[in-house]
C-alpha cells in the first residue's frame, strides 16, 4: 500500500518539480487503507485539474495519520509538504508556509535533518511568494547553516567562501537551496553575488533538468544585472503608463548592460535548443521573449513569431496565469517597439483566458493580476484615443475591469497588487480631467504602497524590482497633480503634504537602497532661525520649489524653463566640467542656469530682513540634482558662488535625518586612513600621500586614536568602536559611492568594507547609544556614469547612526583635502557654538581664495545635521 502512495506523491512532487523547481523527495512510508484511498483520490482529483478536491483528500489523510499516533509523525510531515506544495501551486502561500513550517517541527522532533532542510527552502520560496524577502534570505541561511545568522550579515566573502561546494555531489534538496538563495539574492538587489553563487553552480553541473532550471535563474541574474546598469545611467522616470511600451533605439546603453543582457540571451536559449519540452524550457521562451520585447533592438536580434510557446506544458497554477499575462504583454510591446500596431483583439483575449484560468484554480489574487491587466490595455487605447468619444469608450472598460481588480485584491490583503489598481485609476480619471477623483485614488496607491515600503518588490517577477518603474512615477505624477492648480499660493495642506510624499518616495528609495524599513519617519519642524530650508521637486515639465523659512508658512514657487529635460541636460554638462580640475569652461554659465532655477525665484524671501538674517540653506535635493554641489551655483549678478553667500548643507529628508540641536561638548576623534598603495581583490589603489599629514594635523588638539596603513583593519576599527565613544570618526582613504549596496565601499589596509559591513560595523555605536556626532569620509567618489550614485552616501548617513556625515562627490587632490580638513576641525574646535556647516563654509571659503577651481573646494558636502 505504501507505493500506491509513494508513487503518488512522487507524480504530485514531480508535477510542482516541473513548474517550480523542487525536486521529488519521499520516505517509504506504510499507510492505511482508508488513506490510501484519500491519497489515491487526491492523485486523481489533482490529475484532472479539481484542485480544490485534490487539497481535501490530503487535509484528511493528514487527520487520519495524525489520529494513528506518533508512529505515523513521518507520514504526516511528508503529507504536510505535498499539500503545502498544492496550495502553493494554486495561489496560497500563508497556507503553504503554516504546512511546511509544522512539517519543519516534525522533522527536528525525528532528528531529520534533510527533512528540517526541505521544509525550510520551501519555506523560503513561500516567503517570497509573500514579498517577504529578507525573511526568506534569512530562512536559507539557516537552511544551508553559513555561520552568520541573517542574510543582512552575510558578506560577499562569506558567499565566495561558502559556494566553493561540489555542487554536483549535493543530493537535490541541498541544491535546489542553493539556487532558490542566488534567486533571492538577485531579488533583494545582491545581483552580483547572485551571478557568482549560480555561475558556480552551473559550471560544474551535468545536463540534467536541475541545470535547466539553473541556467534559467542565471539567465534572469544576466538580466537583472543589465537592468541594473542601465538604470544607474537613466534618467528619473516621470510618469508612467503599463502598456505603452519604452522605445530604447534612441537610448545608448552602456556596453556592460548590452553585455549582461547578451548573456542572459544566450542562457535561455541554451534552455531552448539542448533541452526538451517541459516547463522550464516554456518559461525560457517566455523570458526570451521578453527580454527581447524590451532590448532586442540593442542585441541585434528579434523574435518572428512566439507561436512556438506551448503553455500547456505549464501546469494549472498562479505561474501559468502570470505567464500568459507576460506572453501577451511582451508580444504587444514587440509589435509596438517594430512599427507593427498590435492585434488589441488579440491581446484582450489572451488576457481574458488568463483570467478564466485564475477561476479554475480559485486565486482570486491571479484573478486581479488578470484583470488589471485588462484594464492597462484598454487606458492605453483610451490615452491613445483621448478627446475622442472612442477614447471614453475605452476609459469605461478600463475602468470597470480595473474596480473589479481592485475588489479582488483588498489593499489591507494584497497591497503589492491593490496599489497598482488605485494608482490605475487615478491615471484613468487624470486622463478625463477628473483632478479631485485621480488624486484621491492616487492617495490611496501612495498609502497602500506606504503598507509594504520594506518589501517593494513585484509580485512574480523574473528579475529584480524596478523602483524607475513601478514606484517613482506614482509619487512624481501624484505630486504634479497635487501642484497643478494655476494659483501660486496653494493651501498650506497641499504643499505639506506635497513635500510629504516627495519624502516617503525619497524614504521608500533608500529603504529599496539598504533593503531595510528605517524607522517611521516623524514630521520635523526646523528649529534653527538661521536657516531656510528649500524643497526643489523635479517633475516632467517643471522644477517646483517649496521654501521652508523660520516660523513662517511654506512658499511655493515654479522655476522658469525648467522641463526634466532641461534639467537633465543642464545638470550632466555641469557635473562634467566640474570634475575636471583646470579652466572653469563653461561652469559659470552652466551653475548659474541651475542658480536661476533655484535661488532667483526665492532670493527676495531669504534676503529680506528680518530679526536673524538666513545665514544657512539647507537642501533637501530631488533627482539628477543630487549629483551636483548646491555650493558651486553661480550667482552671474554679484558674481559669487553660493557658498560665498550661505553655509550649505543637505538633507536625503528632514523626516530621515531630524536636525536637532546637539551638545558637542570637548570633541573626541577616531582617524583612520590608508596612505600608501594597496591591492585589494584584485584592484590596486594608488598612494595618498597628505593622508598622514591629514591625520597627524587634525589629531593634534584632539583627544584621539589613529589607525594609519597596516593597522587600519575591519577588526581594529570594530575593536576601537566598541570599546570607546567617539563623538567624530573620520576615514582619510579611498571609497566608492554607488546606486548598487555591493559597489559601495571603503578602503581599509586589507580589504573594501562593502556598505553593507561599514554599516553593521557602525550599527554597533547604535546599540551602545554613542553614536558619533559626525562621520567623515574623505577622499571618496561617486561612480562615474551612474546618476544615483549618491543613494550610496545617503544611505550611509542614514543608516551609520551618526547625525551628520561631511563626504566628497568626487575624488579631490589629496593635498587641498588635507587643507580644507584641518580648517574644518579647527573652525570647530576653537567656536564651540558654530554649527557644523558654518566651519566647512569657513574651511570651503579658506580653500576657495587659494584655488578659485570648484573642482578643489566644491565637493566637500556636508549631509544631515548641519547644526
Amino acid at each position: 500500500m505504501y507505493r500506491k502512495l509513494a508513487k503518488f506523491l512522487s507524480l504530485l512532487l514531480l508535477g510542482f518539480f516541473l513548474n517550480l523547481g523542487i525536486s521529488p523527495v519521499l520516505s517509504q512510508i506504510p499507510v492505511a487503507q482508508n488513506a490510501e484511498q484519500l491519497v489515491q483520490k487526491a492523485q486523481s482529483d489533482y490529475e484532472t485539474g479539481r484542485l480544490s478536491e485534490a487539497q481535501a483528500s490530503l487535509e484528511q489523510a493528514i487527520k487520519i495519520f495524525e489520529e494513528q499516533g506518533q508512529e505515523n509523525s513521518r507520514n504526516v510531515a511528508i503529507t504536510r509538504i505535498n499539500l503545502g506544495r498544492l496550495q502553493f501551486t494554486t495561489g496560497k502561500p500563508e497556507e503553504a508556509l503554516k504546512n511546511w513550517q509544522q512539517a519543519s517541527s516534525i522533522y527536528e522532533q525525528l532528528s531529520d535533518p534533510q527533512g528540517v532542510t526541505r521544509s525550510q527552502i520551501y519555506q523560503a520560496q513561500a516567503l517570497q511568494e509573500l514579498g517577504l524577502y529578507p525573511r526568506a534570505c534569512d530562512t536559507l541561511v539557516q537552511a544551508l547553516k553559513f555561520a552568520r545568522p541573517t542574510c543582512a550579515t552575510l558578506t560577499q566573502r562569506d558567499l565566495r567562501d561558502k559556494s566553493q561546494v561540489a555542487f554536483a555531489e549535493l543530493d537535490s534538496v541541498n541544491l535546489e537551496g542553493w539556487r532558490t538563495l542566488g534567486d533571492v539574492l538577485r531579488t533583494i538587489g545582491q545581483v552580483e553575488a547572485s551571478r557568482i553563487l549560480l555561475e558556480s553552480m552551473t559550471e560544474q553541473l551535468p545536463t540534467s533538468e536541475a541545470k535547466a532550471i539553473t541556467v534559467l535563474s542565471l539567465g534572469n541574474t544576466y538580466r537583472a544585472l543589465g537592468n541594473q546598469i542601465r538604470d544607474r545611467q537613466s534618467p528619473p522616470k516621470y510618469d508612467y503608463m503599463p502598456w505603452r511600451c519604452e522605445d530604447n533605439a534612441n537610448l545608448s546603453f552602456p556596453d556592460t548592460a548590452i553585455k549582461a543582457y547578451q548573456s542572459a540571451n544566450s542562457a535561455y536559449e541554451q534552455i531552448i535548443n539542448k533541452f526538451p519540452p517541459s516547463a522550464t524550457r516554456t518559461t525560457a521562451q517566455i523570458n526570451r521573449l521578453s527580454l527581447l520585447s524590451e532590448v532586442g533592438d540593442k542585441l541585434g536580434t528579434t523574435i518572428a513569431s512566439s507561436q512556438d510557446i506551448d503553455l500547456t506544458q505549464l501546469p494549472p497554477s498562479r505561474s501559468k496565469v502570470y505567464a500568459e499575462i507576460k506572453v501577451a504583454k511582451s508580444k504587444a510591446c514587440l509589435r509596438q517597439l517594430t512599427g507593427n500596431a498590435p492585434s488589441w483583439q488579440q491581446t484582450v483575449k489572451e488576457l481574458q483566458i488568463a483570467s478564466q484560468d485564475a477561476d479554475k484554480i480559485g486565486d482570486r489574487f491571479a484573478k486581479s493580476y488578470a484583470l488589471g491587466n485588462l484594464g492597462g490595455v484598454y487606458e492605453y487605447q483610451a490615452w491613445l484615443s483621448r478627446n475622442t468619444s472612442e477614447g471614453q469608450t475605452y476609459s469605461q472598460q478600463a475602468k470597470q475591469v480595473t474596480e473589479e481588480a481592485l475588489y479582488l485584491a483588498q489593499p489591507s490583503e494584497a497591497p503589492y497588487i491593490a496599489y497598482q489598481w488605485q494608482w490605475q485609476l487615478g491615471r484613468l480619471f487624470d486622463l478625463v480631467g477628473n483632478r479631485e477623483n485621480a488624486i484621491a485614488f492616487y492617495e490611496q496607491a501612495a498609502n497602500t504602497l506606504a503598507l509594504v515600503r520594506e518589501d517593494l518588490l513585484i509580485v512574480n517577477s523574473d528579475v529584480q524590482f524596478s523602483f524607475r518603474d513601478n514606484v517613482e512615477p506614482l509619487y512624481r505624477e501624484l505630486v504634479a497633480l497635487l501642484l497643478s492648480s494655476g494659483e501660486q499660493q496653494l493651501e498650506q495642506p497641499t504643499l505639506r503634504k506635497s513635500l510629504n510624499y516627495i519624502e516617503s518616495l525619497q524614504l521608500a528609495e533608500l529603504e529599496n537602497y539598504l533593503q531595510c524599513q528605517l524607522a517611521e519617519p516623524q514630521a520635523v519642524d526646523v528649529v534653527d532661525t538661521d536657516a531656510a530650508v528649500i524643497h526643489p521637486i523635479v517633475l516632467k515639465d517643471r522644477i517646483e520649489i517649496i521654501i521652508a523659512l523660520p516660523n513662517e508658512p511654506l512658499r511655493r514657487y515654479t522655476a522658469p524653463n525648467s522641463s526634466e529635460e532641461q534639467v537633465d541636460t543642464i545638470v550632466n554638462k555641469l557635473r562634467q566640467e566640474l570634475i575636471v580640475p583646470g579652466e572653469r569652461g563653461e561652469i559659470p554659465k552652466l551653475s548659474a542656469q541651475v542658480y536661476n532655477w533655484l535661488i532667483s525665484p526665492i532670493e527676495a524671501d531669504i534676503t529680506q530682513n528680518r530679526s536673524k538674517p538666513i545665514n544657512t540653506l539647507v537642501f533637501v535635493l530631488d533627482g539628477s540634482l543630487r549629483n551636483i554641489p548646491m555650493t558651486s551655483l553661480y550667482d552671474e549678478k554679484t558674481q559669487k558662488y553660493l557658498v560665498e553667500k550661505y553655509a550649505i548643507a543637505v538633507n536625503p529628508g528632514l523626516q530621515l535625518l531630524s536636525p536637532q540641536p546637539l551638545q558637542r561638548g570637548r570633541l573626541s576623534l577616531l582617524a583612520a586612513g590608508v596612505s600608501n598603495s594597496v591591492t585589494v581583490e584584485e584592484k590596486t589603489f594608488a598612494p595618498i600621500p597628505f593622508v598622514e599629514q591629514e591625520l597627524t594635523s587634525i589629531s593634534q588638539n584632539l583627544p584621539s586614536q589613529v589607525l594609519l596603513n597596516n593597522t587600519f583593519t575591519e577588526n581594529n576599527l570594530k575593536q576601537e568602536i566598541e570599546t570607546d565613544t567617539f563623538s567624530i570618526v573620520h576615514l582619510a582613504t579611498h571609497g566608492q559611492f554607488s546606486s548598487a549596496p555591493d559597489e559601495t565601499f571603503i578602503l581599509t589596509y586589507d580589504q573594501l568594507l562593502r556598505g553593507q559591513e561599514l554599516r553593521d560595523l557602525l550599527a554597533s555605536t547604535r546599540e551602545r547609544q554613542a553614536n558619533p556626532d559626525l562621520l567623515v569620509l574623505s577622499a571618496c567618489d561617486t561612480a562615474q556614469g551612474d546618476r544615483r550614485a549618491i543613494l550610496g552616501l545617503a544611505g550611509i548617513a542614514v543608516s551609520s547612526g551618526a547625525s551628520s556625515t561631511l563626504a566628497t562627490l568626487w575624488s579631490v587632490d589629496d593635498k587641498s583635502t588635507s587643507q580644507l580638513m584641518v580648517r574644518f576641525y579647527q573652525e570647530l574646535e576653537n567656536n564651540p557654538q558654530l554649527s557644523k556647516a558654518k566651519a566647512l563654509q569657513n574651511a570651503q571659503m579658506s580653500l576657495l581664495k587659494e584655488q578659485p577651481d570648484p573642482f578643489y573646494w566644491a565637493p566637500f558636502i556636508l549631509v544631515g545635521n548641519w547644526l
